[in-house]
C-alpha cells in the first residue's frame, strides 16, 4: 500500500478513536476510489461499508482490489444525487470528493439527508484561500474551488457541528481533514 494511501488511513483510524464512544456501523465512503480504504473500514473495524462512486468503472476496478465480503459492498452514486434512503448511515468518509465536484453544496445536502441524526461525517479535502477562490470565480464560475470556511458554513447551515479540524498540509491550495457531526 502507497504512503499516501497508509497516511489517509491514519488519520481516519485517529478520527475513528476519536469517535470510540460513538456507535458506528453503517459506513458510507463517497468517491471511494480503488476502494481500499472502504475495504479496510469493513475488515479493520467490522463496520457495514457501501463503497461508493460516480464512475462504473473504478467501482468495478475497486470491486477486483478487495476481497468479497458480507460487510463491504460497492454501489454507482453520484455524491449529488444519492440512491440511499433517509438516515441511512451512523458515518459518512468523503476524501478527495469535493475538489471534484462543481456542484458539491449539493453533496453536502445529501450527505446530511443520508447520515442518521448524532452521525459524523470524515472530510479531507483541499481548500483554497479567499483571495484565490474569488480568482477562480471570476475566471470560471462554474469551478468547484472552494475555502475552509465556505464548506464549513455550508455544513453548519444544515445542522454540522465542527468536532475536530486539522490542517494537515500549507501552501496555496492546502489540505485539511474536518470531523462534523450532524444534530440529533
Amino acid at each position: 500500500m502507497g504512503r499516501r494511501r497508509l497516511d489517509h488511513i491514519e488519520r481516519l483510524d485517529a478520527r475513528l478513536q476519536s469517535l470510540a464512544d460513538e456507535t458506528i456501523e453503517d459506513v458510507l465512503e463517497l468517491g471511494c476510489g480503488d476502494g481500499r480504504v472502504s475495504g479496510y473500514l469493513s475488515q479493520a473495524h467490522g463496520f457495514n461499508v457501501v463503497a461508493a462512486d460516480v464512475d462504473p468503472a473504478q467501482i468495478e476496478w475497486a470491486r477486483r482490489q478487495n476481497p468479497i465480503h458480507s460487510r463491504l459492498r460497492f454501489s454507482v452514486e453520484d455524491a449529488t444525487e444519492l440512491s440511499f434512503g433517509d438516515d441511512s448511515f451512523d458515518l459518512v468518509v468523503a476524501q478527495n470528493l469535493f475538489q471534484h465536484l462543481p456542484r458539491w453544496r449539493r453533496a453536502v445536502g445529501e450527505i446530511s439527508r443520508v447520515l442518521r441524526p448524532g452521525g459524523h461525517l470524515i472530510w479531507f479535502d483541499q481548500a483554497t484561500p479567499g483571495a484565490f477562490r474569488r480568482l477562480m470565480a471570476r475566471l470560471s464560475p462554474r469551478s468547484g474551488v472552494y475555502t475552509l470556511d465556505e464548506v464549513a458554513e455550508c455544513f453548519a447551515a444544515v445542522r454540522f457541528r465542527e468536532t475536530f479540524r486539522e490542517r494537515v498540509r500549507q501552501g496555496p491550495i492546502a489540505r485539511y481533514q474536518l470531523v462534523l457531526r450532524k444534530a440529533t
